[in-house]
Order: C-alpha cells, then sequence, then structure tokens
C-alpha cells in the first residue's frame, strides 16, 4: 500500500530506510533518477561507497520545494555495501545497541541529551 500513497501524497522530502516493502516500488525510483520521468520535479538520493557522507547532500542544495523540487533519500538495505537495514524504529537516543550505523554508544550533552 506505502507504494501505492506514495504516488498520490507526492510528499516533498521523503527519507528512510529502503527495504522490504515500505518504500516506493523499484520502477517508481527508477523514474526519479536521471533521464527518468519524474527527475525534473524528482532528485533520487541513496547510499553509495564513493560518496562521502559530508557530500551526501551536496545534490539538493540549491532545490526549491516552491519550485515543485522534491527529494527521495533511500538508506540501508541494496542501498549498502553490506545489504543490511537494520535501521530501528526509534530515534538516536535509543538505548538500542544492535545498530548496523554505529558503535551503539551514544554521545550527549551535560543533560544526557543525545547529540
Amino acid at each position: 500500500q506505502m507504494q501505492r500513497t506514495f504516488r498520490t501524497m507526492n510528499p516533498t522530502y521523503a527519507m528512510g530506510g529502503c527495504a522490504s516493502r515500505y518504500q516506493p516500488s523499484d520502477d517508481h525510483k527508477e523514474a526519479m533518477m536521471p533521464g527518468g520521468s519524474l527527475s525534473n520535479q524528482w532528485t533520487f538520493l541513496y547510499q553509495q561507497e564513493d560518496v562521502a557522507a559530508a557530500d551526501f547532500y551536496a545534490s539538493i542544495q540549491d532545490l526549491d520545494p516552491d519550485d515543485d523540487k522534491h527529494v527521495m533519500v533511500c538508506l540501508g538495505g541494496d542501498y549498502t555495501a553490506s545489504g543490511q537495514s537494520n535501521l530501528p524504529y526509534r530515534g538516536l537516543d535509543s538505548t538500542y545497541q544492535n545498530r548496523y550505523c554505529s558503535s551503539g554508544v551514544l554521545e550527549t550533552d551535560d543533560d544526557g541529551v543525545g547529540v
């Protein structure tokens, strides 16, 4: 159902773990890629080994939602070298220890809030 409602909702920004059925269909994502039928409206970002984290969002810096520009960001799953998508439904301030994306050690400020 998410794959159908995504097209109807047409959000300005969507980001998450792209695994299982909880993501737009492959055809929909391909249409967002350069040369695709939705590429004039959508920018599709996904994890790639040759793109540094510091540069990941560089291509969307000048996009303006008032110009009907939309962004889809896929993390995890087929978009990682490991193929893993253990992105818990909890925030970074969670005590969940089995994330692939970190050591499970959370940096906190003086009040104990995750930073």
